[in-house]
C-alpha cells in the first residue's frame, strides 16, 4: 500500500466556530480545511459577493497517519469541536471522495462564481471557473438567484452543494 497515502476525516463543530476551531486545531499542528465560497448577495436591491462556507459546522482534517487516541481527545478537547464524524472512532472519508473536499478547498482561497451561458432554447452551459472541472452530478442551476447546486459525497452520505455562479 501506498506509504504516503493521507487520510482525512470531518470534526463536527458549532455553527459559528468552524473558523475558530480550525485555527486552534491548526496550533496543535493539524492539517485542515475549511473550503469557502464567494456568493452573490442581494440586499436592497444590490449584489455582492460575500465569503462563505461551503460546510456550516465542519471542518476536515488531513493526516499521514491514523488518529490516535491523544489526536482524538487534543481534537474532541477544542473549543467549539463537537466531535469527529463516526460512531464511536473518526471515519476516513472515503479515498474516491477525497478528490472532491480538495476541488471545494481551492487550495485555501474562495470559489469563485462560475460562469454559464443559457442558449436560446435554454439549456444551461458552464463555460469556466470551478464548475467547469467538477465531475460530479448537478442537483439544479438557478440563474436568477446565482446558483447552482452539486451533490457530493462525504463518508457515503450525498450532500447538497450550493456554488455561485454568474451569467454571461
Amino acid at each position: 500500500s501506498d506509504v504516503y497515502k493521507r487520510q482525512m476525516y470531518v470534526v463536527q463543530t458549532k455553527t459559528g466556530c468552524e473558523l475558530s476551531s480550525g485555527v486552534l486545531l491548526k496550533r496543535l499542528g493539524f492539517n485542515i480545511k475549511i473550503p469557502e465560497k464567494l456568493m452573490s448577495i442581494r440586499r436592497g436591491g444590490i449584489w455582492r459577493l460575500e465569503k462563505k462556507l461551503v460546510f456550516t459546522g465542519y471542518i476536515f482534517l488531513e493526516s499521514d497517519k491514523s488518529i490516535t487516541e491523544k489526536d482524538y481527545y487534543k481534537v474532541k478537547n477544542t473549543d467549539g469541536v463537537i466531535n469527529f464524524i463516526g460512531k464511536g472512532k473518526p471515519q476516513e472519508i472515503r479515498e474516491n471522495e477525497i478528490p472532491f473536499i480538495n476541488w471545494l478547498w481551492n487550495n485555501g482561497k474562495p470559489i469563485e462564481p462560475s460562469r454559464v451561458f443559457v442558449t436560446v432554447d435554454g439549456r444551461k452551459m458552464i463555460m469556466s471557473g470551478p464548475l467547469r472541472k467538477y465531475g460530479g452530478e448537478y442537483a439544479s442551476i438557478d440563474i436568477r438567484q446565482r446558483r447552482a447546486k452539486t451533490v457530493i459525497s462525504i463518508c457515503g452520505i450525498k450532500h447538497k452543494v450550493t456554488l455561485p455562479i454568474e451569467l454571461i
